[in-house]
């Protein structure tokens, strides 16, 4: 596939404007610093190791803002140049923002602990791609470190999609229209946002369903080992009716 190509099926470099955040609106900090309470009891993150926080896909910045409370220093990586500049304007305390793709991290044990939250994985159309950032991620860990993937529940996904729905947010109205492809491989949506002023906005996202064993295996291969699964941030089992899959692994410690 030619680089102009790749990067024109590249959906997630046009969904993540600023209107991304009128759209996700109901992802509030409150919900953040809880799920970053959880991630903290999961993992055993320790604000005195001088170790930072890596955020990826992080967004206008909601659990970096957590982690700062917690005395813990942050990088927070995102595609969006929207999102990063949000981000920024908060002014956080430890936490630097930077724009970039997950595909090519180049750090190497660096971080105590990467999270990719809300659906921040499986965007790219070859899953060699997704492979890749897993193996990032395992390096950039220093030994002992854990990575926290917050994913869709693929099989809830298949179960319970709602093909169209349409919704008022403030000022904007947002249809939305979802498909599994015919291979099974992904979820689509397909997002249409009118606001009362008669701007207007579609974009497509595409997700790779990957379930919980795929991910497991891409994270073993990785070098990483599996250490919790979760079926929501309340700690409860992973079951058919759980609407995400949360995995904690750990990069195993040097061996002398």
């Amino acid at each position: 596939m030619s680089e102009s190509k790749q990067r024109g099926s590249e959906w997630f470099r046009r969904a993540f404007e600023k209107v991304y955040l009128d759209l996700y609106a109901h992802r509030t900090d409150e919900a953040a610093s809880q799920e970053v309470d959880k991630i903290s009891t999961w993992t055993k993150v320790d604000a005195a190791l001088s170790a930072p926080v890596l955020d990826l896909g992080c967004g206008n910045g909601r659990h970096a803002a957590a982690w700062s409370r917690k005395q813990l220093s942050v990088l927070g990586l995102d595609l969006s140049n929207d999102l990063i500049q949000e981000a920024r304007a908060r002014r956080l305390a430890n936490v630097l923002f930077l724009e970039g793709d997950m595909r090519h991290l180049s750090f190497d044990s660096y971080f105590q602990l990467v999270t990719s939250l809300f659906t921040s994985f499986g965007y790219f159309e070859d899953d060699a791609e997704d492979l890749t950032v897993v193996v990032g991620v395992a390096k950039s860990l220093l030994p002992g470190g854990s990575f926290v993937l917050d994913f869709l529940n693929a099989d809830y996904v298949r179960h319970h999609l709602v093909e169209r729905s349409e919704e008022r947010k403030k000022d904007l109205v947002v249809y939305q229209q979802r498909r599994i492809t015919a291979d099974g491989k992904r979820v689509e949506k397909t997002i249409t946002m009118i606001r009362d002023d008669g701007w207007q906005r579609e974009h497509r996202e595409s997700v790779r369903l990957y379930n919980e064993q795929d991910l497991q295996e891409m994270m073993e291969e990785a070098g990483l080992v599996l250490d919790q699964r979760y079926g929501d941030f309340g700690g409860k089992p992973i079951t058919p009716q759980s609407s995400r899959v949360i995995l904690v692994a750990k990069k195993p410690e040097i061996r002398v």
